[in-house]
């Protein structure tokens, strides 16, 4: 046992002689990671590019590529825990970055990637990109935009997904060229581009070189997330949550350098999109045991499993979060808590972000508890999701209203008469009431128009509700008379 509340331990079942005997501990596998829902925080469009797309687009824009097949270009772009070096992990950006230089061929990259996301039961999804490096055949900053917005749109309009952007600057940029992206990220803000991030190079590229950049960004209204921490210490970290405003750090592996600069992180909320597989490739970490996600999450920062690069580092969100089970032992709790952390972190308007956590939470908990899954220490630990809005009543398993042998009460007229009602053929004359018809008639009308001969109001309304249609027609006859 690990000691950890509801981590993965069995329930416990009744042998066929009455005695309790344990299940086996259910396994938390990818395939049961594919069906949850997940928020996909850290995602770069120009490394998760289908292999098989690279080579249709370089085919229709006329491109060389390095390869010919395939085989031969997955062996270039992706890459393994053997990869040796940046400058190895990077290679592939060069050859994605070739045929992404049209507007067509960004929209249909968003467009495909979202579907990829999909297919791993991604609910969330958060796709950045730089504008500049798709400027090669001098392309606007706007023709991109509109390219990814677009992509974004019909990937919202046709699949099961939420969809946002993200601009980013690179730190090795001039800070006028930063400027001029923070400008152009804000103005389609309302087309889905929700934060601006700062990525590139790390070491003697400062965040306090771009304040500019994210000064207006905080004007405006948008989010900020920065690459820190990945490439440098934890005093780029620093950097960037003092002076650019970081809401989110990507990476973040140097913050366990410095424990006052944790417990920040930890008070203030600031969310840490973890990328281990792509650490491990980019030898940010030297092994994927190596990673402090685990030290992060017990000492209660708000870690997020991402990918980074799902083609180059050929990892998918579910696979992440089963090598993370794997190297760390977390437990169906622990899995349920990072999974709700996505959509915590979300830059999501308030009001979708508390809906889409609290569907997805629910639906999480529901599919572990149908695989067997001991589910008990979510209550042990409901401190974590009190804010989310799900009531523990409606997680917990509850007997059909009516069952065998329940008759249900007659309707009657009174239980009709007490229920909301629209009535949408209703004529005017026929619908006066016959005590108004009584009030305003004379005995002498009645009996012209009726034949027949009514002393008081209580001859004339049952003479009116005994003759069937007949009398339905000498009421509308009467409502004539009225006019």
């Amino acid at each position: 046992s690990t000691g950890r509340p509801g981590g993965g331990r069995p329930t416990m079942a009744a042998s066929a002689g009455g005695a309790a005997a344990s299940t086996p501990p259910p396994a938390i596998t990818e395939e049961l990671l594919r069906k949850l829902p997940k928020a996909e925080l850290h995602c770069h469009l120009d490394g998760s590019v289908r292999v098989r797309t690279i080579l249709e687009l370089a085919a229709e824009q006329a491109v060389a590529l390095p390869a010919r097949t395939e085989r031969e270009l997955r062996a270039l772009v992706c890459v393994d825990d053997t990869c040796e070096s940046l400058e190895e992990y990077l290679r592939g950006f060069s050859i994605t970055g070739k045929v992404l230089q049209t507007p067509y061929a960004i929209t249909r990259a968003m467009y495909e990637l979202a579907e990829d996301a999909v297919a791993d039961g991604v609910k969330y999804l958060e796709v950045r990109f730089s504008p500049v490096l798709h400027t090669v055949d001098q392309m606007a900053f706007t023709s991109v935009m509109e390219a990814i917005c677009d992509g974004q749109a019909m990937a919202e309009l046709h699949l099961p997904i939420t969809v946002r952007v993200i601009v980013c600057g690179l730190r090795h940029l001039p800070s006028a060229t930063n400027r001029a992206l923070a400008e152009i990220c804000w103005r389609y803000r309302h087309q889905g581009v929700v934060a601006f991030d700062l990525a590139g190079p790390e070491n003697g590229f400062s965040s306090r070189l771009h304040v500019d950049a994210f000064d207006i960004i905080r004007h405006r209204s948008l989010n900020c997330t920065l690459h820190a921490g990945e490439g440098a210490g934890a005093e780029y970290i620093k950097d960037s949550i003092r002076h650019c405003g970081a809401q989110r750090i990507g990476h973040g592996v140097a913050l366990r350098e410095d424990e006052q600069l944790m417990q920040y992180v930890i008070d203030k909320r600031v969310a840490l999109e973890c990328c281990p597989t792509s650490n491990v490739h980019t030898k940010a970490i030297a092994r994927y045991a190596d990673h402090p996600i685990r030290a992060f999450f017990d000492a209660g920062v708000l870690v997020v499993p991402s990918t980074d690069n799902r083609t180059v580092s050929d990892i998918t969100l579910s696979a992440e979060y089963a090598k993370l089970v794997a190297a760390f032992a977390f437990g169906v709790e622990e899995v349920l808590r990072l999974l709700d952390h996505g959509f915590q972190a979300a830059f999501l308007a308030p009001n979708l972000r508390r809906r889409l956590r609290a569907q997805c939470f629910a639906t999480s908990f529901h599919v572990l508890r149908e695989h067997g899954f001991d589910m008990s220490g979510v209550f042990a630990n409901w401190c974590h999701y009190r804010e989310i809005g799900v009531a523990k009543d409606d997680l917990l398993p509850r007997p059909p209203r009516y069952w065998g042998g329940h008759t249900n009460p007659p309707l009657t007229r009174d239980v009709l008469r007490a229920l909301p009602k629209c009535d949408l053929h209703c004529r005017f004359d026929g619908g006066l009431s016959l005590a108004y018809l009584w009030r305003h008639l004379t005995p002498t009308v009645i009996e012209d128009v009726l034949g027949v001969r009514l002393g008081t109001k209580r001859e004339f309304v049952a003479f009116l509700t005994t003759e069937g249609g007949a009398a339905s027609a000498s009421a509308s006859s009467l409502s004539e008379s009225t006019r």
